[in-house]
């Protein structure tokens, strides 16, 4: 039996100026020092990406991102791409999840059926961090 390492993700949700997130990364990264035992991944806002990827740079801590769309580009305003997160830096995505899909009629319910986490894995080198 394969033990699979504990993850903890946090998913900021829309708090968190980027200069905040930076801050917020900046402790997060002096807290967790060079604990390996346990995954760690920070989800901020899009508009924070780019500031806490690099406030995360040389930790142990994985920047992740909170939604993507399913398509790789296209008229889909507001929204954004795995290759467009993976450039940004991270590693790990949101899919799905109750309160998303009810505040913005995301159907079907089943997060599997956004985008298949190893075809997520194999396109755009992205970790799906699936909430259900």
């Amino acid at each position: 039996m394969i033990l699979r390492k504990k993850l903890i993700a946090g998913n900021w949700k829309m708090n968190k100026t980027p200069a905040d997130g930076v801050a917020l990364a900046k402790e997060l990264v002096a807290a967790a020092g060079k604990q390996a035992d346990v995954e760690v991944v920070v989800c901020p806002p899009f508009t924070a990406l780019d500031g806490v990827g690099k406030a995360l740079e040389g930790s142990l801590l994985k920047l992740g991102a909170q939604n993507m769309h399913f398509e790789a580009s296209g008229a889909f305003t507001g929204e954004i791409s795995g290759g467009m997160l993976r450039d940004a830096g991270a590693t790990d995505v949101i899919i799905g999840g109750p309160n998303y899909q009810l505040a913005y009629l995301d159907l079907p319910t089943d997060p599997k059926t956004k985008l298949p986490p190893a075809e997520l894995k194999l396109h755009v080198n992205l970790e799906a961090l699936l909430r259900l």
